[in-house]
């Protein structure tokens, strides 16, 4: 009876093992064929972004059109996507990095012949959803300074704070060494963007301030989806 008893336990183990190879190699393979759907699209949306870019040089010589707002919202997109690539096991983004890389790049639109000091402190990591967003007002600000606050300036310089408060909010500092705002904030599509986004999208305040260039901050919700 014991030896009856202990064959069929043996037996239920056996079947057991058998289901959870079977379930990890399906897995296993569901990953794989993940990762080879990740791998085209960001590729397909790389080739996509490289093709807009060349287009949008080429219309700009043939033509004479301005089209940096264009070529800036590229940037922005490109690097959060090769970011979201890079980082596709967690699904999140390095703030500190992606500001860094985004900021320079459309420093590189704006004023390639300045060398413009860009820094970036945060160790937060985000969502790709929280990430876009404020990778976008970033984008926005940054090109602000970039094509208006800067020409008297020999050393221009961009500094980006993402930090958490009271376990609750967190908070966006964006500021320049630039001439300051000389409209206010309501006065152009940019900032309106900005102000929309933070009180709509964010359920946040805005601050902005002149002190020797100008200061943008913003303060949202953690929790802000839930609240939309």
């Amino acid at each position: 009876m014991l030896i009856y008893g202990a064959t069929i336990v043996a037996a239920l183990l056996i079947i057991l093992l058998f289901v959870i190879f079977k379930s990890r190699k399906k897995a296993l393979e569901d990953r794989k064929k993940i990762a080879i759907l990740h791998d085209e699209v960001y590729h397909n949306v790389r080739n996509q972004i490289t093709f807009v870019k060349r287009a949008t040089d080429e219309t700009e010589n043939a033509q004479g059109v301005d089209l940096s707002g264009l070529k800036t919202r590229l940037t922005s997109v490109e690097k959060l996507q090769e970011l979201v690539y890079k980082q596709q096991e967690t699904g999140t983004i390095p703030m500190k990095i992606y500001f860094e890389e985004m900021c320079k790049e459309i420093a590189n639109i704006y004023i390639p012949d300045k060398a413009v000091e860009i820094t970036a402190t945060t160790n937060l990591v985000l969502p790709k959803e929280s990430a876009t967003i404020l990778g976008r007002i970033i984008s926005e600000l940054s090109t602000n300074s970039l094509k208006h606050a800067f020409d008297k300036v020999v050393s221009p310089k961009i500094g980006v704070e993402l930090f958490e408060k009271d376990n609750a909010y967190n908070v966006l500092h964006y500021h320049d060494n630039g001439s300051g705002m000389k409209d206010d904030i309501s006065d152009n599509f940019g900032r309106r963007f900005i102000k929309n986004t933070v009180k709509t999208t964010l359920k946040g305040q805005l601050e902005s301030y002149n002190d020797q260039g100008t200061h943008f901050v913003i303060t949202y919700p953690k929790n802000y989806e839930t609240l939309n």
